[in-house]
């Protein structure tokens, strides 16, 4: 019996909902949403976290995420942002998607946006990290754009 191929069948099935979900609930979605090839086992597998995001932000204020990747020496990376309010919008000086602009959502009442990034490394592996920020009606936008490094680990 080939298990190698039955658990490289579910990896990409779960993949392929996931993919749907993210899709479907989340209501902005930017960055290289790659079609991953067969998977490479003795590749190591990606990894990519969000640190010390805020928790909180002003109705239409404005952060630049940063996604730092820490992948197999034969992978490349691509990343993928979803958000389910808000808007997400390409910094073309990063390159490859690595930095998005988040514009927090235009509301009356308080809100909580759920928020990911999600790294691939065109050799069948994935990880995500997700965030969720308060958007409060009642504050200010800060002056300026705060800028969110998202390491490795």
């Amino acid at each position: 019996m080939k298990t190698n191929g039955i658990f490289a069948y579910l990896k990409f099935v779960i993949f392929a909902l996931a993919v749907f979900l993210a899709n479907n609930l989340y209501a902005s979605c930017i960055g290289n949403d790659v079609l991953q090839e067969q998977l490479v086992s003795t590749a190591q597998s990606p990894t990519v976290e969000i640190n010390n995001p805020p928790t909180t932000l002003a109705p239409n204020e404005t952060i630049i995420l940063t996604a730092v990747e820490n992948i197999d020496s034969s992978g490349k990376a691509y990343f993928y942002w979803c958000t389910d309010k808000g808007k997400l919008q390409y910094v073309p000086s990063s390159g490859n998607y690595k930095k998005v602009e988040f514009i927090a959502p235009n509301i009356s009442s308080n809100v909580d946006v759920n928020l990911y990034v999600r790294v691939a490394d065109n050799l069948g592996h994935v990880d995500m990290d997700e965030i969720t920020i308060n958007v409060e009606a009642n504050t200010q936008p800060a002056i300026g754009t705060l800028e969110v490094e998202a390491f490795g680990a």
